[in-house]
């Protein structure tokens, strides 16, 4: 996992191999506060973004995931979430398994830990790092967030 802000990550990108910084040069490339929400092609299907206008919920609700042939950028535009994550251990229990979506769900994670974001922050995670996104330890709130999906195979 990889924590950054888009107005601060200069310092990081000099580390970053070509399409991850082809996928955060997306998020700073676009309006993405007034663009619509859907799914933009920015390399094929090697390099793709969701654009998601939501609502976070209570953590309870929120299956913690992981994703085996895809690295996500999870990005806030608007509003805030809080992003539970943790190394993979393989211990896990599967709930669900949606291999044609790239996603497996997890009942629970163990050594959870907590990062809120703010508009601006982004998150890598790689298919070893187990993901909980847009909670809330409050009320329920709307936001904005991009998921910049990126094929594993590119960085290999």
């Amino acid at each position: 996992m990889i924590y950054g802000n888009l107005n601060n990550d200069n310092d990081l990108m000099r580390f970053l191999p070509e399409a991850l910084k082809r996928g955060i040069s997306f998020l700073k490339e676009i309006d993405l506060l007034n663009c619509e929400a859907g799914e933009y092609e920015i390399q094929g299907r090697d390099i793709y973004a969701n654009i998601i206008d939501t609502q976070t919920k209570q953590k309870e609700c929120i299956r913690p995931e992981v994703h085996r042939k895809y690295i996500d950028i999870q990005y806030l535009c608007k509003g805030s979430e809080i992003i539970g994550f943790a190394r993979d251990c393989n211990e896990n229990i599967v709930s669900e398994e949606l291999l044609d979506k790239d996603v497996i769900f997890y009942n629970k994670v163990e050594n959870e830990s907590e990062l809120l974001l703010a508009p601006g922050d982004y998150v890598i995670f790689f298919p070893e790092d187990v993901h909980r996104p847009a909670y809330t330890n409050g009320e329920n709130k709307n936001i904005r967030k991009v998921v910049v999906k990126i094929n594993v195979d590119l960085i290999k």
